[in-house]
């Protein structure tokens, strides 16, 4: 039993060591921009053929359809972001939605490639061998040259569903997708009709922020989270200093952000974002009177105007209305998001037309 059970455990390594070899060598090639190695003249005779075909099935749905809807995902969304920048906001989440499927599959909009709207000094093409039609072509491809198996996918925008989304399970700084999608895989002694829906998340953070871009800012910056979770009034200076983000549940999410809703009451319970103005580095006019919160949504926006009682603040040690350093010019703060970043001890003359 000794010398049997070892030469059987034996062929049992070396044909898991094969199947091991033989999908990273998928991935590899599927993730490689235009070039695949042909392995089938050395690729040595495997008797379980069916075994080979089940674990490359197995990692095509469990983690292959995935990771290319992940990377494809995060590519469109900042396509998606810079057209926005050159035509406005889109009109309701449903159009964000469809115009972000056509980009993350087909690297397109309206049939067009996503790179003829935007600046004609783009010397680059966005979404080249980024999009998901391109990851599952290198596949069929991968899968033909390296194992023999004939691996279809369909590749009509019609053939998809495709759902966008914030949630509880994402929280404010991921973006979720779920892609449904069908494909039919032979290897001679064995077939598959497969149609499941992949579901991955990709991160919003580094993503440049919508909101600012129509706005017409002339600092652009990426969302990035602040690590800071309590609330000062040192804290709140170096939050506008460095243009990051929290998270605040009467805010946009990021998804809001694309199509411009950012309407008083219907903030993002779950994913909702916001950042402080640094109006130094947007060039707001110092002389000019701005009688709004310069928090991001509430700025450019029609919301978050003086509260009921009609008070909007300066901050000391923040606002300045001359040059100073390590402070804003014209900053002004809402009642409400004072008392969000404990600083109301901070809060002095109402800010008027008398008195800006």
């Amino acid at each position: 039993m000794g010398k049997t059970g070892r030469l059987s455990k034996s062929k049992k390594g070396i044909f898991f060591t094969i199947i091991a070899i033989m999908l990273v060598a998928i991935l590899a090639i599927a993730f490689a921009p235009e070039e695949y190695v042909t392995f089938k003249d050395r690729m040595p005779a495997v008797k379980t053929r069916v075994d080979v075909a089940n674990e490359y099935v197995k990692i095509l749905r469990n983690s292959y359809i995935e990771a290319s809807a992940q990377t494809s995902g995060r590519d469109a969304m900042a396509a998606l972001v810079l057209y926005i920048n050159k035509t406005g906001y889109l009109p309701n989440e449903t159009a964000v939605s469809s115009t972000f499927k056509e980009i993350m599959l087909n690297g397109t909009i309206n049939g067009k490639p996503v790179e003829t709207y935007l600046d004609s000094s783009s010397s680059y093409s966005i979404m080249h061998s980024r999009t998901f039609f391109h990851k599952i072509g290198a596949i069929e491809n991968a899968s033909r040259e390296t194992l023999l198996i004939e691996t279809s996918f369909r590749k009509n925008l019609s053939d998809y569903e495709l759902t966008l989304y914030q949630s509880n399970e994402t929280g404010p700084w991921r973006i979720g997708v779920n892609i449904t999608i069908s494909y039919y895989v032979n290897a001679s002694l064995s077939s598959w009709s497969i149609t499941q829906t992949a579901s991955t998340t990709f991160p919003a953070e580094g993503i440049l922020d919508p909101l600012q871009l129509v706005s017409g800012a002339n600092n652009i910056s990426p969302v990035i989270r602040t690590n800071s979770t309590v609330w000062d009034i040192s804290n709140f200076s170096k939050l506008i200093e460095d243009q990051k983000y929290k998270q605040d549940s009467s805010a946009p999410s990021f998804l809001m952000r694309l199509y411009g809703n950012l309407s008083t009451g219907s903030g993002s319970v779950c994913c909702g974002i916001e950042s402080p103005i640094n109006p130094n580095k947007i060039g707001i006019d110092i002389n000019k009177c701005t009688r709004k919160s310069y928090i991001d949504w509430c700025f450019y926006s029609a919301n978050c105007a003086p509260d009921a009682a009609g008070k909007i603040w300066n901050i000391t040690g923040i606002t300045t209305y001359t040059l100073e350093p390590k402070k804003f010019n014209g900053f002004k703060l809402d009642t409400s998001h004072a008392a969000a970043y404990n600083i109301t001890g901070s809060i002095i003359g109402e800010m008027g037309p008398m008195t800006c």
